[in-house]
Formats: structure tokens, sequence, C-alpha cells
């Protein structure tokens, strides 16, 4: 992304907009939950390990500045069409080349506000 003269800032709290996205052609997005609640997306970078944002998790006295944490799962996860490891890139991207984001949440946005756990949406609808 390239800022120029009137463009929305590089960073933003949150990703609005978007379409739903068809079942399973996301099979390493996960939901981290915590205390019942879906708290926030993350994704399978190995069977055991899922990638999320620290801010998720975090306990009050710890700092989040990086925004990044690994969670290793107490059993690997049975990988199957539905469930698998995100292929991770082995360089930099080149410029101009479209990039997507996915989660979970709203395509709409009025319907992005935040429910009493503090997230938006819920599991049931990927984006």
């Amino acid at each position: 992304i390239t800022p120029s003269a009137g463009a929305v800032p590089l960073i933003q709290s949150r990703i609005v907009g978007g379409w739903e996205c068809e079942k399973h052609s996301q099979p390493w997005q996960v939901a981290v939950y915590s205390h019942g609640w879906a708290h926030c997306g993350g994704v399978l970078v190995h069977p055991q390990w899922v990638l999320t944002a620290a801010h998720c998790l975090k306990k009050p006295d710890e700092d989040s500045s990086h925004d990044l944490m690994l969670l290793r799962l107490s059993e690997p996860a049975k990988i199957t069409d539905a469930v698998k490891v995100l292929g991770l890139p082995t360089q930099e991207p080149a410029l101009g080349t479209t990039c997507y984001a996915s989660g979970w949440g709203s395509i709409e946005p009025e319907e992005c506000t935040p429910g009493p756990d503090g997230v938006a949406g819920s599991p049931d609808a990927w984006v």
C-alpha cells in the first residue's frame, strides 16, 4: 500500500467491508476463544501453533506493543480439507501485489459495533 494525498491512514483500528468467504476457503483461519467467547481471529501456522494478536489475550500488566502472539495448542490440529496450515511467504511481496486480509466480523459498517466481549461480529460470520 502506498500512501497518497487524501488516502486513508495506513494504520487503522479495524477492517470494515469486504465480502463473505466461501465455506472452507480460508482453512487456516482460527477463532481464538477465552472463557467461552470468541475474542480474536488467528491463523494456523503449524499444526500445533496459532498466530494471533497479543492484545487479544494479554494480562493487564503485559506488554503487547509488538502485538503478535503464538499460541501452542494442547494437541496438534487434525489437518483435513477444511483445516489447513497457512503457507507463509518466503519473501516480501512485490510492490503492487494484491494482498488479502481475512477474519470474522461484519461486512457492513453499521454491524461492526462491539458486543459485550469487545468484539464485533461472531465466528459464524467469516469475512
